[in-house]
């Protein structure tokens, strides 16, 4: 199909919501590295499934092929695949990478991942919980555990100037606000950043767990890892209202704001993902005007061929969810449907598959 838009495809019945779904493992290690990670992939659907991957390195340089499949056969529900950090390897038919890497995972529907790192001496942790906009366990000068976190760009455009503040336990700031910690990470680059460096970053040290506060970045991950009686590696990352990271998009946690707050123009542009069909090339823009009642239309614009399509679509009353976007053009049988998630009643998140096998994903901003 020469005129491609690559819009998201939501599969709907009365008494379900499938969406196709991408998560990844955070800190794959090398075959080499004396720490061994495993990658555990679980199925908690009633249904069997199939899973592909794309491996990144720490530059954010894919290693191996793209979309690889990770298994053969099936995954049977409630079943989970498991991969060593060597299976990996072999899979994507590459020597031992340099430094930890991310291993994107796709699959039709929902799914968990865990990592189990086993440290030489024989502890054994979860690495693999990530957070959005903080971490809180970054040790001070008093303390002999050194603390690592792991800037990662899920996204596929480069994330710049990332800078945040920090904070003693009694709330006062170290330091100044709103220092620049990293100056670009490229799309899926993950670099380490430890308790040290932030202090000369932030000129100054603490004493205690200190909280180091980062946002304005939605495709930013941070994974706070403290390196224990040196021996083995605990995530910290994981804490009550950690932001869950999934694509799932029915989650019932109430909006802070009405439907009505969402009223509005909205655009959004973004680029293939990697698991999408070979020649899904170019960009898509988007851009509607949202109703106070919810209703959602406007145009889907692709580029460079600048083929465009009309759209509609609806939120649900409670404004947590859109759904239901349809665009299609019958005239040359070519077809796709949408689905999306408010951060805000600013920022909406969309994604899906078109009848090409092109899948996108991007923030929408209310202008």
């Amino acid at each position: 199909m020469t005129k491609q838009i690559y819009l998201l495809i939501l599969l709907l019945s009365l008494s379900d919501l499938s969406v196709s779904q991408t998560l990844r493992a955070y800190l794959v290690t090398t075959p080499a590295s004396n720490n061994i990670s495993e990658v555990h992939i679980i199925n908690p659907s009633d249904n069997s499934q199939n899973y592909t991957g794309t491996l990144y390195s720490s530059s954010g340089k894919q290693v191996g092929p793209n979309s690889v499949a990770l298994h053969g056969g099936s995954i049977r529900a409630q079943g989970r695949l498991i991969l060593s950090s060597s299976q990996i390897a072999d899979l994507f038919d590459t020597l031992p990478w340099q430094g930890p890497a991310m291993l994107e995972i796709s699959a039709d529907s929902d799914f968990k991942v865990m990592i189990k790192l086993k440290s030489p001496s024989g502890f054994i942790s979860n690495t693999n919980c990530v957070t959005t906009d903080s971490v809180h366990n970054i040790e001070g000068a008093d303390q002999r555990d050194r603390t690592y976190i792991r800037f990662i760009n899920i996204g596929s455009e480069r994330i710049s100037n990332v800078t945040g503040s920090l904070y003693r336990a009694n709330g006062t700031i170290i330091g100044s606000a709103d220092r620049t910690i990293i100056s670009s990470l490229d799309p899926k680059e993950q670099v380490w950043v430890n308790n040290e460096q932030l202090e000369g970053i932030f000129d100054s040290s603490w004493s205690g767990p200190a909280t180091l506060d980062v946002r304005g970045h939605s495709n930013l991950r941070l994974l706070n890892l403290n390196y224990v009686n040196s021996e083995t590696f605990f995530n910290f990352s994981c804490f009550e209202g950690t932001f869950a990271e999934t694509n799932v998009v029915n989650q019932a946690n109430t909006p802070s704001w009405e439907l009505a707050d969402l009223a509005g123009n909205w655009f959004g542009q973004g680029d293939a993902l990697a698991f999408s069909a070979p020649d899904c090339t170019g960009s898509l823009s988007v851009q509607g005007t949202m109703s106070s009642n919810g209703y959602f239309s406007g145009t889907a614009r692709s580029f460079p061929s600048n083929y465009s399509l009309s759209f509609d679509a609806f939120t649900l009353t409670d404004g947590s969810l859109l759904v239901m976007g349809m665009a299609v053009d019958y005239s040359i049988g070519y077809g796709a449907s949408f689905s999306g998630k408010f951060y805000s009643d600013s920022v909406m998140r969309i994604w899906g598959r078109d009848t090409d096998n092109c899948f996108t994903q991007f923030d929408m901003i209310k202008r």
